[in-house]
């Protein structure tokens, strides 16, 4: 893993804006890969009124009795591939924030973080459907009555989400490039 190196905490107390915003994005970054698994056990595990919505929406009734212990497990260990994956991609990103809060914003290890983030987007449009039709299967299954069935939610929104995170992986390589044709010039220069 290329992680960045130990920032020089100094520069957190520069003038610059834009450090300051680097920062402040490396800090939101952290707290969102902390918090993604957190909400996640928060939601199926805490009180019903976290998890109400989401049953009435995969099942329709308004009874949710029959959602135990057991089950919330369940629909947990689904839902905990996403909420991981987002926080992996968000600690890479605060990897990258902290590379140009410290002027190493075009560094390679900078570029390998956003870049692992770009492609972690990518993976997460792709998980979603999988995710919410094998949550659905596992609800329908665990529900009391008719059950066996699946939903399964694919829309233009997850196309547009598909191409938002397909234009942040060209980026991401584009702006790799760039920084490797630097070092070239800089190592013949």
């Amino acid at each position: 893993m290329n992680n960045p190196a130990n920032p020089d905490l100094s520069d957190f107390a520069s003038a610059s804006h834009g450090h300051r915003l680097a920062w402040f994005l490396a800090g939101l970054c952290a707290l969102g890969a902390v918090a993604s698994p957190v909400l996640n056990l928060v939601v199926w595990l805490g009180p019903e009124a976290l998890h109400a919505q989401p049953l009435q929406r995969f099942t329709g009734q308004a009874d949710m009795s029959w959602f135990d212990f057991p089950i919330a497990l369940g629909a947990t260990a689904i839902t905990s591939v996403n909420a991981l994956l987002l926080a992996y991609g968000l600690w890479r990103l605060r990897g990258f924030f902290i590379c140009s809060a410290t002027d190493r914003a075009f560094s390679i290890p900078a570029l390998t973080g956003f870049r692992a983030f770009a492609w972690i987007l990518v993976s997460l449009v792709i998980v979603r459907p999988f995710e919410l039709a094998a949550l659905s299967a596992f609800l329908s299954w665990c529900e009391p009555g008719e059950g066996g069935s699946v939903i399964v939610d694919l829309g233009t929104q997850d196309l547009a989400m598909l191409f938002f995170a397909l234009v942040f992986v060209s980026v991401a390589h584009v702006l790799q490039q760039a920084v490797r044709q630097r070092d070239e010039l800089d190592a013949f220069v």
